[in-house]
């Protein structure tokens, strides 16, 4: 029966979406298109799952349809009020400079983000003896990094890289073209988090990277009608971004489990192992985390502080004064058959703020990020686009977890707020200082 409604609900509210923000790349069909995708991959049971108990579908659905309130409330309120969305007619005020702020400002944050990767191989280099002693011990080194038992890693300096793929989204959509610049906080990233023996932190630089250039790509194409960048471009940026993030996701996967294997998948399943694209991993990380949401919902046993897990950054630094004992960043996991531990941000707000959490904050997050939405193509503001670039983050990241505990997302989030107002001051101030010198010149030329 999922099979037949699903895909009927999903699909609706995709093309739902396409209706409401005029763009295929909205927050309604990307949210609808990834749980609809997910739930029919795990409906799929190539890994023998259990299925989904009637609360799990209820949990889900009041999820969605909540999310779907919010951006209707946006929606016919614009209606009742009459607010138009036509677009603002100024480029931002960041590339008055033709983008030499962001160029220089990329670099900047792409050395610091280097330094957080070296430092943290040499600190490893220090521990096993060698970069081939770091991969061979790697299964040793997982299980230090989750105890904590790693010591002299600077932390936290290696948000500069995120801070850095946001602004290369920038100056990757205003110069139409992928350069060397804008892929630099990109290896940085992807270096660290080889280092890290973590995958997550270049799934998340990719979703950003690729979430600014869409959203800055629209709004220059509507300051400038006509402004189309060719798909061939496109198509290279996306195929050289994602070769690198593959690429390193594959390597961390390589050196932390190279045995591909679970028990009980089918035939078709098992015929992948040693496949480094398509294996049964890859199939795992897609989709059991609505089974661990399944057995979290089921055995209804943990307790924990409010919030913890959606404000888990905030708890790390109450925690460091003694108040509160330091939370964990790795979540309770469950055999699904297989151990794994993330359970959609559907999970955390249920264990952060009960049923009420389910109801309530995708509802926000709907009504914020539609509003977030049409006050960026309005206004050309770039804190809007901050703002709506990470409440995307949430939206995408919303089938594995809810991002805004993880460091990166929270700390360069606050980062940037307080960054791009200074960078758009020095854009501004240099642009000044060209059309002056500009001015002189002219007019020496002309007394002259």
């Amino acid at each position: 029966m999922s099979f037949l409604i699903v895909p009927y609900i999903g699909i609706l509210a995709v093309f739902l979406g396409k209706y409401i923000f005029d763009k295929w790349f909205n927050p309604l069909s990307i949210y609808s298109f990834i749980w609809m995708s997910m739930i029919l991959l795990y409906e799929l049971r190539l890994i023998p799952f259990a299925d989904l108990r009637i609360e799990t579908w209820v949990v889900i659905l009041l999820g969605f349809i909540s999310f779907l309130l919010g951006i209707l409330t946006i929606y016919f309120a614009r209606g009742i009020f009459k607010k138009n969305n036509t677009s603002s007619s100024t480029i931002p005020k960041i590339l008055l400079d033709d983008g030499l702020t962001i160029k220089y400002a990329v670099v900047f944050l792409s050395i610091i983000g280097f330094y957080s990767a070296i430092q943290h191989w040499a600190v490893l280099i220090d521990e096993f003896g060698s970069i081939v002693g770091v991969l061979l011990n790697a299964t040793k080194y997982y299980r230090m990094r989750v105890a904590g038992e790693i010591k002299g890693v600077v932390p936290y300096i290696f948000i500069a890289s995120y801070i850095g793929i946001f602004l290369s989204g920038i100056y990757t959509a205003y110069k139409k073209k992928l350069t060397f610049v804008a892929i630099l906080p990109i290896l940085a990233v992807i270096l660290k988090e080889i280092a890290n023996l973590g995958r997550a932190g270049i799934l998340l630089g990719l979703v950003e990277f690729m979430t600014v250039f869409i959203l800055f790509r629209y709004l220059l194409s509507r300051i400038h009608k006509g402004d189309i960048i060719k798909k061939s471009r496109i198509l290279f940026a996306v195929l050289i971004i994602l070769s690198l993030m593959v690429g390193g996701a594959i390597l961390v996967k390589s050196v932390r489990n190279p045995i591909d294997s679970f028990q009980g998948t089918s035939r078709g399943l098992q015929s992948f192992e040693g496949n480094v694209i398509l294996s049964p991993s890859i199939y795992l990380y897609t989709c059991s985390h609505l089974g661990v949401l399944n057995k979290y919902l089921e055995k209804d046993n943990e307790v924990g502080h409010w919030g913890e897990h959606t404000f888990l950054p905030i708890y790390n630094l109450i925690s460091k004064f003694g108040v509160l004992e330091h939370p964990s960043f790795f979540q309770k996991g469950y055999f699904i058959p297989m151990w794994t531990n993330t359970g959609t941000y559907l999970r955390e707000l249920d264990a952060d703020f009960g049923k009420a959490g389910v109801l309530i904050f995708p509802y926000l997050l709907g009504f914020i990020i539609t509003f977030l939405w049409f006050k960026f193509f309005e206004s050309g503001s770039l804190m809007s686009l901050i703002l709506l670039t990470y409440s995307f983050l949430i939206v995408i990241f919303s089938f594995l977890v809810m991002v805004s505990r993880l460091s990166s997302w929270f700390i360069s989030l606050g980062v940037l707020l307080i960054v791009i107002p200074i960078l758009e001051q020095i854009a501004v101030s240099r642009s000044t200082k060209k059309i002056l010198l500009e001015s002189n010149t002219t007019k020496y030329k002309s007394d002259a």
